[in-house]
């Protein structure tokens, strides 16, 4: 390549490559999971994370869904070691996508299995007893989160998916 050519490309990429990174680091999608270790109940330690690509929250979409749709949550998962009372539920031990599914008065969390952006849900799919509230501060992008809640006789676990102002909430526990 002549030295003209390699001026020309350099400059091109001193032209190209900024701009792509400027964009990039003011709205950044990348894969997050979060691990934690949760007491048994029979003693010792569940291994349980969660993971979604961050995502900002599309309010059209939102709003628009038909009862019985569901929403993707951007490609996010729950994943055990150990089998979980999860919203009610029991769930064995597995890898499992999280959706969002409207229902007639508001929204639930479901466990399905495991599948990449898609909204339609298999057979199997389990519909989770989910606190659902439209009252919190807002959250520009999606975020799961586990995390302790209450104390005493009322502590726990909760798997929780903010979105804008809206908040869906499970109980969490680790089997034996």
């Amino acid at each position: 390549m002549s030295k003209i050519a390699c001026f020309l490309l350099g400059l091109t990429a001193a032209a190209v490559v900024p701009a792509a990174l400027s964009e990039t680091l003011r709205h950044p999608h990348f894969q997050k999971k979060l691990e934690v270790r949760l007491p048994k109940t029979g003693g010792g330690t569940a291994v349980v994370s969660v993971s979604h690509l961050t995502a900002t929250f599309d309010k059209k979409g939102f709003s628009e869904m038909k009862t019985g749709g569901a929403w993707h949550l951007a490609n996010a998962h729950l994943e055990t070691d150990t089998p979980l009372e999860i919203g009610g539920k029991t769930v064995p031990a597995g890898k499992y996508r999280i959706v969002a599914r409207k229902t007639e008065t508001s929204w639930e969390l479901v466990l399905d299995q495991p599948g990449k952006f898609d909204a339609k849900l298999g057979d199997t799919a389990t519909a989770l007893a989910t606190t659902f509230k439209s009252d919190a501060p807002v959250e520009g992008h999606l975020r799961l989160d586990l995390h302790p809640t209450g104390a005493g006789e009322k502590a726990g676990v909760e798997l929780s998916v903010a979105f804008d102002v809206h908040r869906a909430t499970v109980r969490v526990a680790a089997g034996k």
